[in-house]
C-alpha cells in the first residue's frame, strides 16, 4: 500500500522520474488486486480502444439536454443519442415502427444519479407540475409516498432525503395501523431469501396509501446489490393495476421506477431474442414502468462510472429552465457531462454487437452456475458453510463469510442475511467478464482449507484431495 507522504504535492512538484515510479508502483498494485477481484459489481475487463485516444485531448462536454444541440459545439450528443436509442429498444421503450416517445441521458455517475433523477421527476409529477404531455399545472392535495423494500440500493434513501420525499415509514404512523410487520411502521418492507420483495406486503402497503388518496412512488429492483435477485415486476404491476388506477392530467396517482443497476444490462441477452418482451413474472420491461436506470460500466466494463436513465417523455418534468448561456434546457442533475462516456459506450456496443453482448451474458451465467455448483458440493464437507440459492438470472453467488484473510485476498463484500429466521454474515462473488475459471478455482481452493471459516474444521473426504482442480 502506497503511503500518502509519498504523494504529497509541494511547491517544487515531483520530478518526472519520481512520478513515473510512483504511478508504475500504483498500477502494479491495482493490477495485482485485479487478479482476485471477485466481490463487487464492477467489471475490471476494461478495453479502451486506441481509436478513442485522440478524443482525450478534447473536453467533449454535453451541456444540458442530450436531445437538444445547444451552443457548446465541442460535444458528442449524437453518440449519446445513439446509445440511448439502443437501450430504449432493448428495454421496450421504443420500437422500430414508432416515433420516439422516451427521453433519457447518460449520467455522470452510475445508477445513483438515475435514481435521484427518477425520484425528482416522480415527486414533481405527482405534485402536479406541468410535464411534456400536460402543459398545465394541477392542484394535488396530498404529497407522494415512496415505497421500497429493504433490498433497495442505499442511494434510494439518500435521494429521498435530498428531495424531501416522504417514505412510507414516516407517513404511516399519522394515518393508521401498519398493515404489515405486526403493525410496526419502523420496520422495512421485507424481502424473500432471493432479495425480491415480499409481494403480499407490498400490495398491502400500496393499498393502504391509495385508499387514503395518497399518490405512491413504487421503487422496484431488477438485480439487487447483494443477492442479484429481482422483483417480479410483471406480476406485481399486473396485480396492482386495479388498485393504482390510471394516471391522467388531472389525477396523478402513481409512479413506478425500476432500479436495474446491474441486471438490466444483461438479463435480456439471456433470452433467445434480447429485444422480445416475455410474459415471465420477472420481466422488467412492463408498460407501467415509467422510469428505469442502470450502470452499464458495471457489466460492460469502463474506466469510469456512468449510467443510463430512461423515462416516458410525456411525464418528464425535470428542469424547464433554458439558460441563454447554453441555448438549451438544463434538464439533468449534473448539468454538464463528459461525452467521452458516450463515445466509450458507443464504441463498446458497436464493437461487440448484439451477438457479442449475448455471448458475454451467457459466459457469465455459466461461470456463476459453476461456482454455485462447486460451493454447494463443498458445503457437504464444511460444517459451518451455507450456500444461498442463486436467483434466476443472477450473476451473484452468496455463501458464508470466510476468514478475514480470504475476504481481503478476493475483495469480498459482506452483508447480514436472514437465513431461516437467523441472521448470518454472508459474502458474495459477482461473476463478470474479468472473473475467469482460474480465479474461481483459486477461491474454491482457499475455501476448501481447514481454516477457511472461523472455528470450522473440514471433514476429510476423498473428493477434497484435489483442491485446485476441485471435485474431479
Amino acid at each position: 500500500m502506497m503511503h500518502s507522504e509519498h504523494l504529497a504535492i509541494s511547491g517544487q512538484g515531483l520530478s518526472p522520474a519520481k512520478k513515473e515510479a510512483l504511478l508504475a508502483d500504483f498500477f502494479n498494485e491495482m493490477s495485482e488486486k485485479k487478479q482476485n477481484f471477485l466481490g463487487y459489481q464492477t467489471n475490471q475487463d476494461v478495453s479502451f480502444s486506441s481509436s478513442l485516444q485522440p478524443f482525450l485531448s478534447l473536453n467533449l462536454l454535453n451541456l444540458g439536454d442530450g436531445f437538444e444541440d445547444g451552443s457548446y459545439e465541442i460535444n458528442a450528443k449524437q453518440f449519446e443519442r445513439a446509445v440511448i436509442d439502443y437501450y430504449a429498444r432493448l428495454w421496450g421503450f421504443s420500437s422500430p415502427f414508432s416515433p420516439r416517445r422516451y427521453w433519457g441521458h447518460i449520467t455522470a455517475m452510475g445508477s445513483t444519479e438515475g435514481n435521484l433523477y427518477a425520484l425528482w421527476n416522480a415527486r414533481d409529477y405527482l405534485s402536479g407540475y406541468a410535464v411534456e404531455g400536460y402543459q398545465q399545472e394541477v392542484y394535488v392535495q396530498k404529497p407522494p409516498i415512496a415505497i421500497f423494500s429493504e433490498a433497495a440500493h442505499y442511494s434510494i434513501k439518500k435521494a429521498c432525503q435530498i428531495l424531501g420525499l416522504t417514505t412510507f415509514n414516516k407517513a404511516g404512523p399519522f394515518l393508521g395501523t401498519c398493515p404489515i410487520n405486526q403493525g410496526d411502521w419502523q420496520q422495512a418492507l421485507a424481502t424473500k431469501e432471493s432479495g425480491a420483495v415480499k409481494e403480499g406486503d407490498l400490495y398491502k402497503l400500496t393499498e393502504f396509501f391509495v385508499e387514503r388518496e395518497y399518490p405512491v412512488i413504487l421503487i422496484l429492483n431488477h438485480g439487487t446489490t447483494f443477492s442479484g435477485g429481482s422483483d417480479a415486476t410483471r406480476r406485481i404491476l399486473n396485480h396492482l393495476k386495479p388498485i393504482l388506477g390510471t394516471n391522467t392530467e388531472q389525477d396523478r396517482r402513481y409512479w413506478v421506477h425500476l432500479d436495474g443497476a446491474l441486471s438490466a444490462n444483461f438479463s435480456p441477452y439471456l433470452n433467445d431474442d434480447p429485444f422480445a418482451i416475455t410474459q415471465d413474472p420477472y420481466e422488467f420491461r412492463h408498460p407501467d414502468v415509467m422510469s428505469i436506470c442502470s450502470s452499464p460500466y458495471k457489466w460492460i466494463g469502463a474506466p469510469w462510472a456512468c449510467g443510463i436513465f430512461l423515462m416516458h417523455e410525456q411525464y418528464k418534468v425535470g428542469s424547464s429552465h433554458r439558460p441563454a448561456y447554453i441555448a438549451g434546457r438544463d434538464s439533468t442533475v449534473s448539468g454538464s457531462r463528459q461525452d467521452i462516456y458516450a463515445l466509450y459506450l458507443w464504441e463498446r456496443l458497436t464493437t461487440l454487437g448484439t451477438q457479442g453482448l449475448k455471448k458475454i451474458a451467457l459466459e457469465n451465467e455459466h461461470n456463476a452456475h459453476y461456482l454455485h455448483q462447486q460451493l454447494t458440493r463443498l458445503a457437504r464437507f464444511q460444517p459451518n458453510i451455507t450456500v444461498m440459492p442463486k436467483p434466476n438470472g443472477s450473476n451473484i453467488v452468496r455463501f458464508s463469510t470466510p476468514n478475514d484473510k480470504i475476504n481481503r485476498q478476493f475483495s469480498l463484500a459482506q452483508d447480514d442475511v436472514d437465513v431461516k429466521g437467523k441472521t448470518q454474515r454472508m459474502s458474495h462473488v459477482v461473476v463478470l467478464s474479468h472473473v475467469k475459471r482460474n480465479m474461481i478455482d483459486a477461491l474454491l481452493h482457499e475455501l476448501s482449507s481447514p481454516y477457511a471459516f472461523k472455528n470450522t474444521q473440514i471433514r476429510q473426504h476423498p473428493l477434497t484431495v484435489n483442491y485446485f482442480g476441485f471435485f474431479k
